[in-house]
């Protein structure tokens, strides 16, 4: 029995070239991303090519092309409303406050002590409005950068008219781009997450027969949950009856159905790889006619274009398998696996169908209330809210301040610092180090996170400038090409900056070399300039956050990590039940998206703070990471076994004695989940003494079989105890430099 529960196939890495096209096709929940890139671009070279015509025609001071480029790129890509018709209300209020803000600007340059007063100010309240949610930090940057612009280019009430135009034609023309983003195609795109969906699962099998190492294989079924996340996000804005041929819960069930059957066959295909009942000479998986051709099936209806009529035809197949294969044989479970497999996928194809039959109906109409964010089948899952109610006023210690507040009072000290700072290193270049103060603290509630995004920006920025200056001289002064690379990276910017800020500012950087060039005032010594500026302001903010009204990260790492395991003891509730009731699978799925989305919010709180990782390896941040990631794979296995042995026919639950022993398992890990985050939490100083909590020994009592349901329960619940206990140690061994975070 200890030799079942401790049994682990050895990954074996194989590279197939060929993979690279499938992965490419699967990394695909990056399809908002090329909307939201596309309409930035859009705004930039719309709103900067009506500002060529007014610089061409005289009308204009050739700096002016400066304004559109910067606040069109910013203001477009800070609008993050869930909704476009809310997205297309902010960017109304953006025009508003945008034409205000330069405005104020252009009336004060003549007083330039009081400008600068005022900028200091408006660069506080940009970050301070971020309390109010996404439209608050949109409108904040639609007040910083049209002011900050305006100040920069020296722009007086004599140049208001040009100035109003500009700036008008700007947000206007993002206004414009939001209007007409604001149809929706409600099956086109349920039709593409379902195919995406697909790609995902395709992906993850062939990467479970090639032989492709387990890391690689867990990562793409890792993208295959994040199509399950997308698709019940889908679910959350659109009535799934109105355009699918089925309930909300059936399609939620087909979907859960999909992914586990998928990471079921993955994991059997693997066993019969590198397991130690299974593994032949040449590591190939055990041939025989009916896995030849159920696997053959299955990439049938996993097809990126699936034919409906041929996944029928698999599915009828797979059910003939279904009663012909042998468990006796070699490679049969996974035969009986891989059919049922392309039974459950089929059922989502004949969705699709159902789709494509409907697509005559008349469109969505967007002002239609019953296609907004609605009450729904289970609760939404999704990122909270920033939006912050304020509190009565009353004189309160710093320490319990919101963090906008805490952040606008840093930002204000590091922007007027950089801009004294910036000019004794650049007369004309100050600008640079004043951006880079007041960006540092965008999206950054701790001082941690402000380190982060500093560390991010100046390595974007040395990167961004290598290659520039490659490119300029590439280019070699010629316009078109420049054109068309500030519009590229403009776009790449975009596209890649949500994943990464450090590729968000080499891009700009890059774009900054080529429109210098374009403007013929580019040199080397210019982008060293840049980098000094950089350095300069980032080290600013740095400064400001640890030194002014700070506060650490690590009361913010561990309140997500209270989360998670509170996510989690509430998961190892529904399994237990599961486990030994059956008809308790809707309750474990729910279970398992709320543990889901606990550990994407614990990942950002992670990485908003690996800055402090990489200089302190010895942090809280690194010590509980890897655990964090360990755990999560252990419950998300348990939380699998519990769906398939509760909602198997005929049932396969524990009983008598056994279903005594699971729950008292899975209590006493239920304890050591609370002592370990207490222990995390600093509220106590070791967990509870291991001889109290025998849960191997009970899980040895228990009369399972391996390789079944009921086996990958027992395994995934030892695996999750143990780490649980490694988890405890390591908390209890943080040392007090996490403090300094």
């Amino acid at each position: 029995m200890s030799t079942f529960l401790h049994r682990l196939p050895q990954p074996v890495q194989i590279w197939n070239p060929r993979h690279l096209l499938r992965l490419a096709d699967a990394a695909d929940p990056g399809r908002q991303r090329l909307h939201d890139a596309t309409l930035v671009t859009s705004a930039v070279a719309l709103s900067t090519g009506a500002t060529w015509v007014l610089v061409a025609t005289g009308h204009a001071d050739q700096s002016m092309l400066v304004v559109p480029i910067i606040t069109a790129l910013v203001c477009t890509n800070s609008t993050k409303d869930p909704t476009p018709r809310a997205r297309l209300v902010t960017a109304s209020l953006q025009l508003i406050v945008a034409l205000l803000s330069a405005t104020l600007a252009a009336l004060l340059e003549p007083y330039r002590f009081a400008a600068v007063s005022v900028f200091v100010a408006v660069s506080g309240i940009a970050v301070w409005v971020r309390r109010f949610g996404p439209r608050g930090g949109a409108l904040g940057f639609a007040a910083f950068f049209p002011y900050f612009l305006t100040l920069l280019l020296r722009l007086d009430h004599g140049q208001l008219p040009v100035l109003w135009l500009v700036v008008g034609l700007t947000m206007g023309t993002g206004v414009l781009l939001r209007a007409v983003a604001l149809r929706q195609r409600p099956r086109r795109q349920i039709t593409l997450l379902l195919k995406e969906f697909r790609i995902a699962a395709d992906t993850a099998l062939l990467a479970a027969q090639r032989a492709t190492g387990r890391p690689r294989i867990e990562r793409d079924l890792a993208r295959l949950g994040g199509m399950s996340l997308a698709i019940d996000d889908w679910q959350s804005r659109f009535d799934t009856h109105r355009y699918l041929d089925c309930e909300p819960q059936t399609l939620a069930d087909l979907v859960v159905d999909a992914q586990i059957s998928v990471e079921q066959v993955c994991s059997q295909l693997v066993a019969d790889r590198f397991g130690d009942a299974s593994q032949s000479d040449d590591g190939a998986l055990p041939r025989n006619t009916l896995l030849v051709n159920a696997i053959t099936d299955l990439h049938t209806v996993l097809g990126k274009d699936v034919d409906v009529e041929a996944s029928r035809v698999a599915a009828r197949r797979a059910k003939r398998t279904e009663s012909l294969v042998d468990l006796s044989e070699e490679g049969g479970l996974a035969t009986l696996e891989i059919s049922r497999c392309v039974r459950t996928w089929h059922a989502l194809n004949e969705l699709t169908a159902s789709v494509r039959d409907s697509e005559a109906m008349p469109p969505a109409d967007p002002s239609d209330p019953a296609d907004g964010h609605r009450e729904r089948h289970r609760p939404r899952l999704g990122p909270a809210s920033l939006c912050i109610s304020a509190p009565p006023w009353k004189l309160q210690h710093w320490r319990n301040w919101e963090p906008t507040s805490r952040l606008a009072v840093q930002v204000m000290f590091a922007t007027a610092l950089a801009s004294v700072v910036g000019e004794a290193i650049s007369a004309s270049r100050w600008y640079w180090a004043v951006l880079t103060a007041f960006i540092v603290f965008i999206k950054a509630s701790t001082r941690a996170a402000v380190l982060t995004r500093a560390m991010d920006r100046i390595v974007g920025t040395v990167l961004g400038v290598v290659i520039g200056a490659l490119v300029v001289v590439v280019a070699n002064h010629h316009v078109i090409p420049e054109l068309i690379l500030g519009v590229l990276c403009v776009f790449l910017a975009s596209y890649f900056g949500p994943v990464q800020y450090t590729y968000l500012v080499a891009f700009i950087t890059v774009m900054v070399a080529a429109l210098f060039d374009l403007l013929g005032v580019f040199d080397m010594r210019l982008l060293v300039v840049r980098v000094e500026e950089t350095v300069a302001g980032s080290l600013i903010g740095v400064v400001c956050a640890y030194l002014i009204l700070s506060t650490n990260s690590r009361p913010m790492l561990i309140d997500s990590i209270a989360k998670y395991f509170d996510a989690l003891d509430d998961a190892l509730v529904c399994v237990a039940t599961g486990l030994t009731t059956a008809g308790e699978r809707h309750q474990i799925t729910e279970a398992t998206r709320r543990l889901e989305q606990a550990k994407v919010n614990v990942e950002s709180a992670c990485s908003s703070t690996r800055a402090v990782a990489l200089l302190e390896p010895r942090s809280s941040t690194a010590a509980v990471r890897q655990p964090i990631v360990a755990i999560h794979h252990c419950a998300h296995s348990l939380l699998i076994a519990a769906i398939v042995v509760s909602g198997s026919e005929p049932p396969q639950v524990f009983t008598g004695t056994d279903a005594t022993d699971i729950r008292e398992a899975l209590d006493r890990i239920r304890e050591r989940v609370k002592m370990t985050r207490a222990a995390l939490s600093g509220e106590a100083e070791s967990a509870v003494d291991p001889a109290r909590i025998p849960v191997i020994s009970l899980l040895a009592k228990l009369n399972v079989e391996p390789d079944t349901p009921r086996g990958e329960a027992i395994v995934a619940a030892s695996r999750l105890n143990q780490v649980l206990e490694d988890l405890d140690q390591a908390a209890t061994k943080v040392p007090d430099a996490a403090e300094q975070q």
